[in-house]
């Protein structure tokens, strides 16, 4: 996760789209985190939908 922000930050957004795939694919990134990096590397595909849910426990990233 913090990978993919990293990479975001750098300007390698492609790169931080495809680490991001991967990791839910593995399972190493939480549906919770998937949908809020997401939002965060393409804001415009979500334009119009409803804002994401507070979380339950905050983190650096949320």
């Amino acid at each position: 996760m913090t990978r993919v922000f990293c990479l975001a930050r750098e300007g390698r957004w492609t790169t931080a789209a495809l680490t991001l795939e991967s990791g839910r694919a593995l399972g190493d990134i939480s549906e919770a985190d998937h949908a809020l990096l997401s939002r965060f590397l393409d804001p415009d595909l979500f334009e119009g939908e409803p804002p994401l849910l507070p979380p339950r426990q905050v983190t650096p990233l949320s």
